[in-house]
């Protein structure tokens, strides 16, 4: 495969030609020459010593080359000589292409021909351009640069059929008159020239011996350039109704742009110019970087490919068009355009334009002539009104309660910022006509903005700044403990302007800022704890819970507080309780404006497992949700957020739920739902039946109903309508250690019981479920301290005189005190759920765990336990065993 490498290089080598003006001429000889040295460098080294690089040398291979004719261009003796005429020239540049070549293998020849060196590596080769009589080089074209070794030269070029190619762009300038020849010129023969005539002199054609070209031209009609100018008819995209640039007070005001637009007029054609740009303060360049080396201006240059005559335009591209304030003014510059030639640059057309006083008369000089300048306009730059937007200088809370920014429309973050267009310009001294929550905007549940702006500065300062400052009523969610981020965003509108930065009357400037940093506004209203009566978790004891919240945050104006919802689905009990269906009662749900108002609800827990309640119960709270109306500004905002950190209440693990057993007590049931319970009895409880039925026959033997006979009193209600005695009737009749004795009848211990009597109540039959209406001992709730040896068939229950239970309430209001013993039909710990079932007396089951309470001797009182087990007065319901029983009992508990 063949390979071309082809080098362009553009040469715009030209001569000094002061305030040039070129003609449009027919025909136009070119005339130049220009030296030129193809060179290849290669490491050497000693033969002896083959290891040792000493130095680099180069071969000549400009031999080598062949030249392509190129019109009025040939090759000769390693010079490029050219001498020609062009036709139909319309003046400016004159670009010309020369080209030449060289085989591969005939370039490794010149290697390869070298003798006395150890080629150890061909470095590279280039082309070196020697482009005036002086000998300066142009600069230098790296061909192709071998591997490592001439072995290698073929991994690249394949020397038999490769050719490297040089292709060279050769450029002139035309003259204008004999005065801009060198001094050296014989201006005797021909100068000024004539028509297809040479200015010769001793050294040659006017242009030197370079690569320059000298044109040869007859006559010279300078071009003008006049309505040099900003271009203020084209409007802003979008919008007809404003101009990009507008002419006022003698300059040009035009937005912040990377490219402003000039129109001027010529009556020549021309494909360049130059524009320079300076500081109008100062005149001096324009430019980003402030240490600009003296005689350096911004020039420039402008490619025109299209100018002709008449009316044209250019676009200037410039950084710093983009950039509107000089301190508190516009920036301003003076565009100049630069039509005279300025040392090693070139220029087509003459822009010279008389200067003219402010009544338009042409400035003379001394001479009496015209003074001319180069054309140039004021400009001056305004900020861009479109895609604004804001740079933030600080966002923080400058009022918070306890050191945080609460959601109580009170606590307030301020917005400190600086409105800039899209370069970076401050938007000075404008006016804010609305500034709103676009989003993130803390809504309430009704869909009502919460966060709310306050005290907002209406307009920007001289350094573009302002600032306003939010609040809240409503608080951040939570998620996971944590707030969610919320960065507010707001929508700005400000005056619009025109491109001298007056005001658009009735529009306005639109853009929205988003917040640096999300924005916290803490709830107000938080948790507290929850508190229980008795400061405890009781089992099967109606009990008084009060939730308690507390105002952290400074909450005023609020009203319609709730939490809720207050049920068993929210407030739940660990593995091995629940609330008893039916008692859990939400006794008050709302606070009110006042979170010190009491909230909270009645329940009853129970246990579910048969066992020893010795577990420790724990009562846990979910799903609490707060509600509450703020009222601020003559608004209402409704906020909801779930109660947080709700730790809930644990229980503390107890002996007894309430009863408390010290000596004789006889249980028939199931009473291994409390520990630590004394032997009831050292007699066999059958035997112990059977004693007091045989003592009561023998006692009651000849007895009449309502009869005392040696200590003992005995009614028999067999066949009485009412069934149950009062005590508090039968007192006045007994006195210390009497027995009374009831036969299918009830007593009801109306009052307390003092004497350490014998009582007990016999009936022929009893059965918990179906023959349960005699037999039993009702005590009254308001009893405190009984002291009496008592046995029933049935049952000792806490009930009215007629058997009515008493409520939960009723039942906390007192303990109860019992010295002495009891043996009755009762259980201990029966009514506790084990697998869904209670136990009545003699170990029967039943689902009516109601009807177990009734005879379970831990709810005879209610009494809220503490969870102080070393209260010896921490119980509900306590027996404590007298020992004179043994010694001086009622005959109808004596033991023979």
């Amino acid at each position: 495969m063949k390979k071309i490498f082809i080098i362009i290089l553009s040469l715009a080598c030209l001569t000094q030609a002061t305030n040039a003006n070129w003609d449009r001429v027919s025909n136009v000889r070119y005339k130049g020459e220009a030296k030129i040295k193809v060179v290849g460098t290669y490491d050497y080294g000693n033969s002896a010593c083959p290891d040792k690089v000493k130095e680099k040398r180069e071969v000549d291979l400009t031999d080598k080359l062949n030249l392509k004719n190129n019109g009025f261009c040939s090759y000769n003796g390693g010079k490029i000589v050219c001498d020609g005429n062009v036709s139909s020239y319309q003046g400016g540049f004159i670009n010309k292409n020369l080209e030449f070549s060289a085989r591969a293998k005939d370039i490794y020849k010149g290697f390869k021909k070298l003798k006395g060196d150890l080629i150890l590596n061909i470095d590279h080769i280039k082309m070196n351009i020697m482009v005036n009589q002086n000998g300066m080089s142009l600069g230098e074209s790296a061909l192709f640069k071998p591997r490592e070794d001439m072995v290698n030269l073929e991994g690249i070029y394949e020397p038999d059929i490769d050719t490297v190619v040089y292709k060279i762009t050769l450029g002139g300038l035309n003259y204008n008159d004999a005065s801009e020849c060198p001094d050296t010129c014989d201006k005797k023969k021909g100068c000024p020239p004539k028509e297809d005539e040479t200015c010769e002199g001793k050294d040659g054609d006017c242009g030197g011996k370079g690569l320059t070209l000298a044109a040869i031209t007859d006559k010279f009609i300078p071009a003008k350039v006049k309505d040099f100018a900003v271009n203020t008819v084209k409007t802003v995209a979008g919008d007809n109704s404003k101009k990009n640039c507008i002419f006022k007070d003698g300059k040009y005001h035009c937005f912040a742009s990377d490219t402003i637009e000039f129109g001027f007029e010529t009556d020549k054609p021309f494909k360049e110019i130059l524009v320079s740009i300076n500081n109008e303060e100062n005149n001096a360049p324009a430019s980003e970087n402030d240490n600009i080396p003296n005689g350096e201006r911004p020039y420039i240059t402008l490619p025109l490919p299209g100018a002709g005559i008449g009316k044209n335009s250019m676009q200037v591209t410039f950084p710093l068009f983009t950039k509107a304030w000089s301190g508190d003014k516009e920036k301003c510059y003076t565009v100049v355009f630069q039509g005279n030639q300025r040392a090693g640059d070139y220029s087509t057309a003459n822009a010279l334009v008389p200067v003219k006083d402010k009544y338009g008369n042409p400035i003379l000089d001394r001479n009496n002539k015209p003074i001319k300048e180069n054309p140039s306009v004021k400009l001056c730059i305004v900020p861009q009104p479109k895609d604004l937007s804001w740079e933030t200088i600080d966002e923080n809370a400058i009022r918070t309660t306890a050191g945080k920014v609460f959601a109580n429309y009170i606590d307030t973050y301020k917005y400190n910022f600086i409105i800039k267009d899209k370069y970076g310009n401050a938007i000075k001294d404008k006016k804010i006509n609305n500034l709103v929550c676009e989003s993130g905007c803390f809504l309430d549940t009704t869909g009502q903005h919460g966060l709310q702006i306050k005290n907002p500065k209406l307009e920007t300062d001289s350094e573009g700044k302002t600032n306003f400052e939010i609040i809240s009523a409503v608080p951040n969610k939570y998620r996971d403990g944590l707030p969610e981020e919320v960065k507010p965003k707001f929508k700005i509108d400000v005056n619009d302007w025109y491109s001298d930065y007056t005001d658009v009357v009735g529009k306005n400037t639109v853009f929205s800022i988003v917040s640096a940093a999300s924005k916290i506004f803490d709830e107000p209203i938080l948790y507290d704890k929850i508190l229980v009566e008795g400061d405890n978790l009781n089992v099967s004891k109606q009990q008084k819970y009060d939730l308690k919240i507390k105002n952290v945050g400074n909450l005023t104006n609020y009203s319609k507080g709730k939490v809720g919802t207050l049920d068993t689905t929210n407030i739940t009990l660990n593995d091995s309780y629940q609330f008893e269906n039916n008692t859990f009662i939400s006794r008050n749900e709302d606070f009110g404006d006042n979170v010190n108002n009491w909230i909270g609800f009645n329940a009853v827990i129970k246990a579910l497992k048969d066992e020893k309640i010795k577990k420790d119960i724990k009562l846990k709270l979910q799903n609490l949700i707060l509600n509450y109306v703020l009222t601020k500004e003559g608004k209402d905002y409704s906020i909801s957020y779930p109660l947080r950190n709700l730790e809930g209440k644990d229980g503390c693990s107890v002996d007894t739920t309430g009863l408390i057993i010290n000596g004789n007590a006889h249980s028939k049931g199931k009473d291994n739902f409390t520990s630590e319970i004394n032997s009831f009895s050292n007699i066999p409880k059958t035997d112990l039946e059977k004693i007091i039925s045989k003592n009561s026959a023998d006692l009651t033997r000849g007895l009449k109903s309502g009869e005392k006979v040696n200590g003992v009193l005995f009614y028999d209600q067999s066949k009485s309508e009412e069934k149950t005695l009062k005590y508090s009737e039968l007192k006045d009749k007994l006195i210390d250690i009497d027995s009374l004795i009831i036969k299918n009848g009830n007593l009801f211990i109306d009052e307390d019981v003092t004497g350490n009597i014998g009582i007990v109540v016999l009936a022929d039959s009893y059965n918990a479920e179906t023959k349960n209406d005699v037999g039993n001992v009702y005590v009254e709730n308001d009893v405190k301290k009984i002291e009496a040896y008592i046995y029933a068939k049935g049952g000792f229950i806490s009930a009215d005189h007629t058997g009515k239970k008493y409520t939960d309430y009723q039942l906390r209001q007192n303990k109860l005190y019992l010295k002495g013993s009891l043996f009755s039909s009762n259980t201990i710990g029966g009514s506790e759920k084990g697998e869904n079932t209670c136990f009545l007396p003699w170990g029967k089951k039943t689902e009516n765990c109601e009807l177990a309470e009734r005879y379970d001797l831990n709810y005879i009182r209610k009494y809220i336990m503490t969870c102080d087990k070393d209260d010896p007065e921490n119980y509900s319901f306590k027996i404590d065993y007298n020992q004179d029983i043994q010694s001086n009992a009622p005959k109808v508990f004596m033991v023979k």
